[in-house]
Parts: structure tokens; C-alpha cells; sequence
């Protein structure tokens, strides 16, 4: 699966749990308007993100960020300095 986001997207801050739900609600809302293969593939994404947020489906998530502002942080998790976050709000 592939998102990718328009140059007016509005960033936000979150887990990757929160990610698979935006990903989730958005595929939930174009349903209706889906027939066919379309809606075929998009009920198995759908499958898919579900048992993923079980923990029962490996993936990979990639994140292409061209401005250099995004991060994931694993179990070495630390508080930002107030010098790193100043440096994004200049990016």
C-alpha cells in the first residue's frame, strides 16, 4: 500500500498505530463510493491494517520526508531538546 499526501496536507503528530487508523478511517469513507475490483482491494487493506494493529500482520512503514521534519522513535525513546525544537519550527 502506498499514501501518498498532497502539498497542502496538514502534518500531525503520532504513533504508527495512529497512522494505520488514519489509513483505516480514510479507506472506511471512500467504501461506499467504491464497486468492483476497487472495493475488493480496498476491503483487503482494510483486512490487512486490522491485523496489523493486532500485531498480527508484518509490515513496513516507510517515511519519505523531503523537508527532513519527520521521525520514529522506537524503545530508545528520549524529550526532544528545546534547541531540536526550535530548529523545526525554522524548516
Amino acid at each position: 500500500m502506498r499514501i501518498e499526501l498532497g502539498p497542502v496536507a496538514e502534518g500531525f503528530i503520532s504513533t504508527v498505530e495512529g497512522v494505520l487508523t488514519r489509513i483505516e478511517e480514510a479507506i472506511e469513507a471512500l467504501l461506499p463510493t467504491l464497486q468492483g475490483e476497487k472495493l475488493r482491494k480496498c476491503e483487503t487493506s482494510l483486512l490487512k491494517l486490522r491485523r496489523a494493529k493486532q500485531g498480527l500482520y508484518g509490515f513496513t512503514l516507510v517515511v519519505k520526508d523531503l523537508r527532513g521534519v519527520s521521525a520514529l522513535v522506537g524503545s530508545d525513546e528520549r524529550k526532544v531538546s528545546k534547541k531540536e525544537i526550535e530548529a523545526l519550527k525554522t524548516v
